[in-house]
């Protein structure tokens, strides 16, 4: 299955032991302390994440990892997620994305609690294999209009009960397992606000962040910089958000992006940024997504694509 499908191209076919600590510390959880992890690609594995980490020069402390959600027999039992990850080093350091519906299914059922036994199952399953202590992130980018079939912008009551449904369910298997919200910068920002989508602090426990350098029309780094801060829906909010229901901030993907998808291309500017924003507002984890999309390739060490930025994410993030 390739990204496109698996990812940004959900609707075409359809992750810590840590965590407790880290939320306890957030207010000045900063700089290098920080967990530092990337998702790779489709089929991803340990051994193209410990790839990645030796080109970066550092471990990874976190794992960006997505189900397949084609249908409910792969969310609810995902045997290829054991087969890569369980008693590898990088089984408890995922922050593990849901699908809360495959695509056709409506999310209104969900909201319902038609859907409650699947996840129940899947927690069952994580805890088995030794994942009972993962962050999930179920139905990402809650905010976007147009990725995925669980976008909260139609109706946003039935979003956040669903979300709320699925991890009080997973919770009843494995009480351990941590939740990530997560909202996204840039292009659909802006298309509800964070307060009408967010599910409860009882059953969030980070507000998770994805930023990619693009924005609709053509700009200089430091035009889409300030944008991405302090356009509706962007990171000042985000922040000011996650700081007013006393949770911890995580960046849960971020990457370059090329000019073709509104992007900046090879820009260590955005890079340097970022990690700086980082640094000063204190995340509790951040993962590079080292991915190739049909639209853009955010690749730092594949391809060859970026050599400017993967210069950059390695004296500020790889060597830290």
């Amino acid at each position: 299955m390739s990204d496109g499908v698996r990812r940004r191209g959900f609707l075409a076919a359809g992750t810590v032991a840590a965590l407790g600590l880290l939320v306890a510390d957030a207010p000045g959880h900063t700089g290098p302390g920080r967990r530092s992890g990337a998702y790779v690609g489709w089929p991803q594995t340990p051994t193209t994440l410990d790839a990645f980490a030796r080109a970066r020069g550092r471990r990874l402390d976190v794992v960006g990892e997505y189900l397949d959600g084609r249908d409910w027999d792969h969310l609810r039992n995902p045997g290829y997620l054991y087969d890569a990850y369980a008693g590898s080093a990088y089984a408890r350091d995922l922050v593990l994305s849901l699908p809360l519906v495959p695509p056709g299914e409506s999310l209104a059922e969900a909201a319902d609690g038609a859907h409650e036994r699947y996840w129940s199952e899947l927690g069952a399953g994580l805890a088995a294999h030794g994942m009972g202590e993962v962050v999930v992130r179920p139905g990402w980018e809650a905010n976007s209009p147009v990725n995925y079939p669980w976008s909260a912008v139609p109706d946003p009551a039935a979003y956040r009960a669903a979300f709320a449904r699925c991890v009080r369910a997973l919770r009843r298997e494995a009480p351990a397992l941590r939740s990530d919200f997560c909202v996204t910068v840039a292009v659909d920002g802006h298309a509800v606000a964070l307060a009408d989508v967010y599910p409860g602090d009882d059953v969030v426990d980070v507000v998770g962040v994805d930023v990619y350098d693009m924005r609709p029309e053509p700009s200089t780094p430091q035009e889409r910089w300030d944008w991405y801060l302090s356009a509706p829906g962007g990171l000042d909010e985000v922040v000011a958000f996650a700081r007013s229901r006393g949770k911890p901030l995580g960046v849960d993907e971020w990457a370059v992006a090329s000019p073709s998808w509104g992007g900046g291309g090879d820009d260590p500017q955005f890079v340097e940024r970022f990690v700086g924003w980082m640094d000063a507002v204190g995340v509790v984890h951040e993962i590079y997504n080292e991915v190739r999309y049909e639209q853009s390739d955010g690749r730092l060490f594949t391809g060859g694509a970026n050599p400017r930025a993967a210069a950059a994410y390695s004296a500020l993030v790889g060597r830290s």
